[in-house]
């Protein structure tokens, strides 16, 4: 909950899970698939929000990924 919100769903698109996937492929020791990446990624998110956001503010998106 933010602002007396609740927000559901995917904060990370599999497009642009699919442009992270891109640029680190190279840091990878294996073939990681897009649909798996993006439903770690958008739980992880949903996950730990709220501590990257204490730790780390604006950039918070950018730590998680």
């Amino acid at each position: 909950m933010e602002n007396g919100s609740v927000y559901k769903g995917e904060k990370f698109s599999k497009k642009k899970v699919a442009q992270i996937l891109e640029e680190w492929e190279d840091s990878f020791d294996t073939e990681i698939k897009v649909d798996d990446a993006y439903l770690a990624l958008n739980a992880f998110y949903h996950d730990l929000k709220d501590l990257f956001k204490h730790w780390f503010g604006s950039e918070a998106d950018n730590k998680i990924i």
